[in-house]
């Protein structure tokens, strides 16, 4: 149905992805892979709009071969920065206090506390990798509002002079000297052929 202003949105889960967007001019995708083929069967596609920064799941070279026009939110200026730092922690902050696995079974059982203890972010040492606008707006919320010991990483390169005031480790090299002594790793790095499987059985 369309609404008022004559613009239907149409959600469609992975398995209908093709299908949907086969009469779509704009698609907004989430973490959804756009590949060539997909494209291609959206006849009338003008415009993809990434929901955040990452364009990895996109298909650019098609998209400048079919004439699509191609954006995301760039996490600076959207304040999309801000919300996925405060999601990592969030989700560092779950695992260290093992929500996941135990909250459940405890609140089942009338359990308050137990062991083993979880465990708290502050005091921690944590890893950045990645130092664009979500790495650094994570390493200043880490450091901080919650008393982290933070090192950052940029995943492929040194770090040049004045770039950061932060413990600091470039490369892969760098990143696995660093990894013994932290507690936490975060990474904020586009995935790229420089990270993809970045996180192996040596790391």
């Amino acid at each position: 149905a369309l609404a008022d202003d004559g613009v239907a949105l149409v959600q469609a889960p992975t398995e209908s992805l093709a299908a949907a967007v086969a009469d779509a001019q704009v698609v907004i995708p989430f973490m959804e892979r756009l590949d060539a083929a997909i494209l291609e069967a959206g006849t009338d596609v003008r415009l993809v709009v990434q929901f955040g920064v990452g364009l990895e799941g996109v298909d650019r070279d098609a998209c400048r071969r079919l004439g699509i026009a191609l954006s995301n939110c760039p996490a600076r200026a959207s304040g999309n920065a801000a919300a996925t730092a405060e999601h990592a922690v969030f989700l560092a902050l779950a695992m260290l206090r093992r929500g996941p696995e135990e909250l459940a079974a405890r609140f089942a059982a009338g359990v308050l506390g137990g062991l083993p203890l979880p465990r708290q972010l502050e005091g921690k040492r944590a890893l950045v990798v990645g130092h664009g606008s979500v790495g650094a707006a994570l390493a200043a919320r880490l450091r901080g509002a919650w008393g982290v010991d933070v090192v950052v990483a940029h995943a492929h390169r040194a770090w040049r002079a004045g770039e950061t005031d932060l413990e600091a480790v470039g490369g892969r090299a760098g990143v696995l000297e660093a990894l013994p002594s932290c507690d936490v790793v975060f990474l904020a790095c586009p995935l790229t052929a420089a990270t993809r499987a970045f996180v192996d059985d040596e790391f």
